[in-house]
């Protein structure tokens, strides 16, 4: 059941992904410019909450379910957690540096760097809380 973790990152981690891509894919292709890029960021906060909501609801559930159990198995979902992370950050980062580098994402190449640090915190938010839950599990299941 600790699996639910893994399984409500792996959601959250391609549900980031695919919003991200909207946001930076124009601007890669010089097709947003300054406005187009602020307006992109505003509609892919909205989308970032909605998208997020029915993840937290998944990992409550997993923790309400795990809760009291004895044997929770930490390394390993842990560790598929962190590989994940990994691989969204470095999917994170080839999509900013495509617009860094585009001929339009010149222009505003400072708003770009800002969304792309704000982009690495998102992503890692829901790793982090699952990781730390999985170890609370854990010791709450040794004592």
């Amino acid at each position: 059941m600790e699996y639910g973790f893994v399984a409500a990152c792996f959601v959250f981690i391609v549900g980031f992904l695919a919003l991200y891509s909207k946001v930076m894919g124009p601007v890669s292709r010089e097709e947003a410019g300054r406005e187009e890029f602020r307006k992109l960021q505003t509609a892919f906060f909205i989308r970032f909450a909605i998208m997020e909501t029915p993840v937290i609801a998944i990992i409550v559930l997993v923790f309400i379910l795990l809760e009291g159990q004895v044997g929770i198995d930490f390394i390993m979902p842990a560790a598929i957690i962190m590989v994940l992370t990994l691989v969204g950050i470095v999917f994170t980062f080839i999509m900013a540096r495509g617009a860094w580098e585009s001929r339009g994402g010149e222009k505003f190449r400072f708003s770009l760097h800002t969304f792309f640090f704000i982009g690495v915190a998102l992503i890692t938010a829901i790793p982090i809380v699952c990781v730390v839950l999985l170890y609370v599990l854990r010791e709450q299941g040794v004592s």
